[in-house]
Protein backbone atom coordinates (compact mmCIF):
# COMPACT_ATOMS: atom_id res chain seq x y z
CA UNK A 1 0.00 0.00 0.00
CA UNK A 2 1.52 3.49 -0.46
CA UNK A 3 2.61 5.42 2.16
CA UNK A 4 0.77 8.76 3.12
CA UNK A 5 2.61 11.66 3.73
CA UNK A 6 1.79 13.73 6.95
CA UNK A 7 2.90 17.59 5.81
CA UNK A 8 3.55 18.49 9.75
CA UNK A 9 5.39 15.38 10.34
CA UNK A 10 7.83 16.10 7.33
CA UNK A 11 8.30 19.50 8.34
CA UNK A 12 9.40 18.45 11.60
CA UNK A 13 11.62 16.21 10.11
CA UNK A 14 13.20 18.94 7.83
CA UNK A 15 13.35 21.13 10.48
CA UNK A 16 15.34 18.31 12.86
CA UNK A 17 17.66 17.78 10.04
CA UNK A 18 18.37 21.52 9.17
CA UNK A 19 18.90 22.47 12.88
CA UNK A 20 21.01 19.35 13.63
CA UNK A 21 18.90 18.42 17.18
CA UNK A 22 15.19 17.94 18.04
CA UNK A 23 15.80 20.48 20.70
CA UNK A 24 16.87 23.39 18.63
CA UNK A 25 14.19 22.02 15.87
CA UNK A 26 11.04 21.91 18.83
CA UNK A 27 12.49 25.88 19.29
CA UNK A 28 12.41 27.04 15.67
CA UNK A 29 8.84 25.06 15.46
CA UNK A 30 7.45 26.37 19.01
CA UNK A 31 6.32 23.15 20.42
CA UNK A 32 7.82 20.74 22.71
CA UNK A 33 10.80 18.54 22.22
CA UNK A 34 8.65 15.64 22.61
CA UNK A 35 6.11 16.66 20.14
CA UNK A 36 8.71 17.18 17.10
CA UNK A 37 10.43 13.61 18.22
CA UNK A 38 7.19 11.68 18.26
CA UNK A 39 5.75 13.17 14.98
CA UNK A 40 9.36 12.03 13.47
CA UNK A 41 9.06 8.92 14.82
CA UNK A 42 5.52 8.59 13.53
CA UNK A 43 6.61 9.50 9.56
CA UNK A 44 8.74 6.46 10.02
CA UNK A 45 6.48 3.95 11.01
CA UNK A 46 4.21 5.88 7.81
CA UNK A 47 6.88 5.31 5.24
CA UNK A 48 8.12 1.78 7.00
CA UNK A 49 11.35 3.20 6.67
CA UNK A 50 14.09 4.44 9.76
CA UNK A 51 15.34 8.03 8.21
CA UNK A 52 17.75 9.05 11.13
CA UNK A 53 20.58 7.22 12.95
CA UNK A 54 19.88 8.54 16.98
CA UNK A 55 22.27 8.74 19.49
CA UNK A 56 22.65 10.37 22.53
CA UNK A 57 25.16 13.29 20.81
CA UNK A 58 24.44 13.79 17.21
CA UNK A 59 21.86 12.54 14.68
CA UNK A 60 23.05 11.58 11.50
CA UNK A 61 21.00 10.59 8.14
CA UNK A 62 20.89 7.27 6.24
CA UNK A 63 20.41 6.96 2.84
CA UNK A 64 17.10 6.41 2.77
CA UNK A 65 16.51 9.63 5.03
CA UNK A 66 19.05 11.77 3.18
CA UNK A 67 16.99 10.96 -0.27
CA UNK A 68 14.06 12.09 1.63
CA UNK A 69 14.78 14.84 3.09
CA UNK A 70 16.09 16.63 -0.30
CA UNK A 71 12.94 15.75 -1.98
CA UNK A 72 10.67 16.98 1.01
CA UNK A 73 13.09 20.33 1.61
CA UNK A 74 12.11 20.86 -1.55
CA UNK A 75 8.49 20.89 -1.25
CA UNK A 76 8.47 22.31 1.71
CA UNK A 77 10.15 25.67 -0.02
CA UNK A 78 7.77 25.53 -3.08
CA UNK A 79 4.73 25.23 -0.92
CA UNK A 80 5.84 28.31 1.27
CA UNK A 81 6.84 30.27 -2.30
CA UNK A 82 3.31 29.28 -3.13
CA UNK A 83 1.66 30.54 0.13
CA UNK A 84 3.69 34.16 0.26
CA UNK A 85 2.80 34.63 -3.37
CA UNK A 86 -0.96 34.67 -2.83
CA UNK A 87 -0.96 36.41 0.90
CA UNK A 88 1.29 38.97 -0.23
CA UNK A 89 -2.03 40.47 -2.34
CA UNK A 90 -3.36 40.56 1.05
CA UNK A 91 -1.15 40.97 3.63
CA UNK A 92 0.65 44.16 4.51
CA UNK A 93 4.82 42.58 4.88
CA UNK A 94 5.38 42.73 8.39
CA UNK A 95 8.33 41.79 10.35
CA UNK A 96 12.24 43.06 11.60
CA UNK A 97 14.39 43.62 9.14
CA UNK A 98 18.40 43.29 9.83
CA UNK A 99 20.93 45.79 8.47
CA UNK A 100 24.19 46.05 8.52
CA UNK A 101 26.74 48.78 7.44
CA UNK A 102 30.19 50.32 7.84
CA UNK A 103 30.74 53.18 10.76
CA UNK A 104 30.53 56.44 9.10
CA UNK A 105 29.10 55.80 5.56
CA UNK A 106 25.53 57.71 4.72
CA UNK A 107 24.38 57.38 8.24
CA UNK A 108 22.06 60.90 6.97
CA UNK A 109 21.28 58.99 3.72
CA UNK A 110 20.22 55.46 5.27
CA UNK A 111 17.88 58.09 7.39
CA UNK A 112 15.71 59.51 4.92
CA UNK A 113 15.60 55.95 3.52
CA UNK A 114 14.25 54.80 6.46
CA UNK A 115 11.57 57.47 6.60
CA UNK A 116 9.95 56.93 3.16
CA UNK A 117 10.04 52.86 4.50
CA UNK A 118 8.43 53.71 7.89
CA UNK A 119 5.92 55.85 5.43
CA UNK A 120 5.40 52.81 2.78
CA UNK A 121 5.44 49.85 5.21
CA UNK A 122 4.51 51.03 8.52
CA UNK A 123 4.35 46.93 9.78
CA UNK A 124 8.29 46.89 8.79
CA UNK A 125 10.62 47.59 11.60
CA UNK A 126 14.90 48.01 11.18
CA UNK A 127 17.75 46.51 13.22
CA UNK A 128 20.65 48.15 11.95
CA UNK A 129 24.39 47.21 13.01
CA UNK A 130 26.64 49.62 12.21
CA UNK A 131 30.08 48.27 12.66
CA UNK A 132 33.74 48.68 11.33
CA UNK A 133 34.03 44.63 11.06
CA UNK A 134 32.80 42.34 8.67
CA UNK A 135 29.73 40.45 9.59
CA UNK A 136 28.77 36.82 8.31
CA UNK A 137 25.81 37.45 7.34
CA UNK A 138 24.75 34.04 7.95
CA UNK A 139 25.86 33.37 11.25
CA UNK A 140 24.51 36.32 13.03
CA UNK A 141 21.05 36.11 11.23
CA UNK A 142 21.62 39.55 9.48
CA UNK A 143 19.41 40.02 6.01
CA UNK A 144 20.78 42.68 4.17
CA UNK A 145 24.85 44.50 4.23
CA UNK A 146 25.89 47.79 2.97
CA UNK A 147 29.39 46.91 1.59
CA UNK A 148 31.98 48.99 -0.35
CA UNK A 149 35.06 47.55 -2.31
CA UNK A 150 35.63 44.09 -3.19
CA UNK A 151 33.46 41.00 -2.17
CA UNK A 152 34.99 37.93 -1.53
CA UNK A 153 32.11 35.61 -0.47
CA UNK A 154 30.91 34.32 -3.30
CA UNK A 155 28.10 32.31 -1.37
CA UNK A 156 25.95 36.13 -1.24
CA UNK A 157 24.85 38.00 -3.53
CA UNK A 158 25.05 41.24 -4.22
CA UNK A 159 23.21 44.51 -6.31
CA UNK A 160 25.34 47.28 -6.98
CA UNK A 161 23.95 50.96 -6.38
CA UNK A 162 27.17 53.47 -6.73
CA UNK A 163 31.01 53.80 -6.82
CA UNK A 164 33.23 54.29 -3.50
CA UNK A 165 34.96 57.52 -4.62
CA UNK A 166 37.89 59.41 -2.19
CA UNK A 167 38.89 62.80 -2.71
CA UNK A 168 41.28 65.01 -0.87
CA UNK A 169 40.15 67.00 2.18
CA UNK A 170 41.42 69.51 4.41
CA UNK A 171 39.95 72.17 6.76
CA UNK A 172 39.98 76.28 5.46
CA UNK A 173 42.03 76.70 8.43
CA UNK A 174 44.39 74.12 7.83
CA UNK A 175 45.13 75.62 3.84
CA UNK A 176 45.18 79.44 5.61
CA UNK A 177 48.36 78.57 7.75
CA UNK A 178 49.57 75.70 5.11
CA UNK A 179 48.94 77.05 2.08
CA UNK A 180 47.16 74.91 -0.91
CA UNK A 181 48.66 72.53 -2.54
CA UNK A 182 48.97 72.79 -6.17
CA UNK A 183 50.02 69.60 -7.49
CA UNK A 184 50.17 65.99 -6.13
CA UNK A 185 54.19 66.64 -5.77
CA UNK A 186 53.40 69.17 -2.95
CA UNK A 187 51.46 66.95 -0.60
CA UNK A 188 54.94 66.11 0.25
CA UNK A 189 55.17 69.17 2.75
CA UNK A 190 52.25 68.66 4.12
CA UNK A 191 50.61 66.88 6.67
CA UNK A 192 48.52 63.81 5.27
CA UNK A 193 46.05 62.02 7.28
CA UNK A 194 46.37 57.61 5.94
CA UNK A 195 43.86 55.13 6.80
CA UNK A 196 45.61 52.03 8.24
CA UNK A 197 48.47 50.50 10.03
CA UNK A 198 51.46 53.30 9.77
CA UNK A 199 54.44 52.19 7.84
CA UNK A 200 57.64 53.28 7.76
CA UNK A 201 57.42 55.54 4.20
CA UNK A 202 53.77 56.44 4.06
CA UNK A 203 52.28 57.40 0.71
CA UNK A 204 49.59 58.31 -1.22
CA UNK A 205 48.73 56.62 -4.31
CA UNK A 206 46.50 58.58 -6.77
CA UNK A 207 44.24 58.96 -10.05
CA UNK A 208 44.26 61.92 -11.60
CA UNK A 209 44.25 63.65 -15.13
CA UNK A 210 48.02 62.44 -15.84
CA UNK A 211 47.15 58.99 -14.41
CA UNK A 212 48.57 57.52 -11.61
CA UNK A 213 50.77 59.50 -9.26
CA UNK A 214 52.58 58.11 -6.15
CA UNK A 215 54.10 60.53 -3.43
CA UNK A 216 55.70 60.04 -0.38
CA UNK A 217 54.23 62.10 2.64
CA UNK A 218 55.05 62.89 6.53
CA UNK A 219 51.67 62.04 7.92
CA UNK A 220 50.98 63.23 11.86
CA UNK A 221 48.11 60.15 11.85
CA UNK A 222 47.03 56.55 10.75
CA UNK A 223 43.94 55.62 11.77
CA UNK A 224 41.33 52.33 10.89
CA UNK A 225 38.29 54.63 11.62
CA UNK A 226 37.30 56.96 8.19
CA UNK A 227 35.06 58.83 10.67
CA UNK A 228 37.95 59.53 13.18
CA UNK A 229 39.93 60.63 10.01
CA UNK A 230 37.43 63.27 8.83
CA UNK A 231 36.83 64.80 12.30
CA UNK A 232 40.81 65.11 12.41
CA UNK A 233 40.75 66.84 8.87
CA UNK A 234 38.00 68.93 10.31
CA UNK A 235 40.13 70.26 13.16
CA UNK A 236 42.72 71.16 11.42
CA UNK A 237 45.38 68.46 11.74
CA UNK A 238 45.97 67.53 7.72
CA UNK A 239 44.59 66.93 4.77
CA UNK A 240 43.01 63.32 4.25
CA UNK A 241 41.91 60.97 1.56
CA UNK A 242 37.81 60.38 2.50
CA UNK A 243 35.37 58.98 0.72
CA UNK A 244 33.32 61.57 -0.83
CA UNK A 245 29.97 60.83 0.78
CA UNK A 246 31.63 60.84 4.09
CA UNK A 247 32.10 64.49 3.89
CA UNK A 248 28.80 65.85 2.44
CA UNK A 249 27.95 67.08 5.16
CA UNK A 250 31.22 68.78 6.47
CA UNK A 251 31.50 70.42 2.95
CA UNK A 252 28.02 71.54 2.98
CA UNK A 253 28.96 73.59 6.81
CA UNK A 254 32.33 74.85 5.21
CA UNK A 255 34.33 72.88 7.68
CA UNK A 256 35.71 70.80 4.34
CA UNK A 257 36.88 71.58 0.83
CA UNK A 258 38.14 69.69 -1.83
CA UNK A 259 42.01 69.79 -2.22
CA UNK A 260 43.16 68.82 -5.62
CA UNK A 261 39.82 67.95 -7.23
CA UNK A 262 40.80 65.66 -10.26
CA UNK A 263 42.78 63.98 -8.40
CA UNK A 264 41.94 60.85 -6.05
CA UNK A 265 41.54 57.19 -5.89
CA UNK A 266 38.36 55.09 -7.43
CA UNK A 267 37.46 52.81 -3.84
CA UNK A 268 35.36 50.21 -5.72
CA UNK A 269 31.35 49.42 -5.87
CA UNK A 270 29.10 50.03 -3.05
CA UNK A 271 26.50 47.38 -3.24
CA UNK A 272 23.33 45.86 -1.50
CA UNK A 273 24.06 42.48 -0.13
CA UNK A 274 22.07 39.49 1.10
CA UNK A 275 22.69 35.85 1.68
CA UNK A 276 22.23 33.55 -1.31
CA UNK A 277 19.13 31.56 -0.87
CA UNK A 278 15.66 31.13 -3.16
CA UNK A 279 13.32 31.72 -0.26
CA UNK A 280 13.47 36.00 1.07
CA UNK A 281 10.55 37.37 3.11
CA UNK A 282 8.53 39.68 1.89
CA UNK A 283 9.40 42.23 4.26
CA UNK A 284 12.93 41.39 3.76
CA UNK A 285 12.53 41.59 -0.30
CA UNK A 286 10.43 45.06 0.28
CA UNK A 287 13.39 47.17 2.39
CA UNK A 288 15.38 45.43 0.23
CA UNK A 289 14.36 47.44 -3.51
CA UNK A 290 13.38 50.48 -1.39
CA UNK A 291 17.48 50.45 -0.55
CA UNK A 292 18.37 49.48 -4.25
CA UNK A 293 16.03 52.02 -5.33
CA UNK A 294 17.17 54.97 -2.90
CA UNK A 295 20.79 54.61 -2.74
CA UNK A 296 21.24 53.71 -6.56
CA UNK A 297 19.53 57.62 -7.39
CA UNK A 298 20.74 59.56 -4.14
CA UNK A 299 24.06 57.92 -3.31
CA UNK A 300 24.94 56.90 -6.88
CA UNK A 301 23.94 60.44 -7.67
CA UNK A 302 25.94 62.39 -5.01
CA UNK A 303 29.69 59.89 -5.39
CA UNK A 304 29.71 60.91 -9.45
CA UNK A 305 28.92 64.16 -8.80
CA UNK A 306 31.96 66.43 -8.86
CA UNK A 307 32.56 69.72 -6.46
CA UNK A 308 31.49 73.06 -7.02
CA UNK A 309 35.58 73.43 -7.17
CA UNK A 310 36.66 71.03 -10.17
Amino acid sequence: MEAKIDWQRATSFVRVVERGSFTAAAKQLGVPVSSVSRAVGHLEEELGVRLLHRTTRKLSLNDAGRAFFERMQAALAEAEEARRAVTGFIVEPRGVVRITAAAGAGGQRFARVLTKLSARHPHISIDLRVTYRVVDLVSEGIDLAIRAGNLDDSSLVARKVAESELRLFAAPSYLAERGRPRSPNELARHACLLYGERIASPTLRLHGPRGKKTVRVQSPLSCDDMSFLREAAIAGLGIALLPVELTSEAREARELVPVLPRWGVTGGGVYVVWPSRKLVPAHVVAVRELLIEELSRSWGAQTRKRSPET
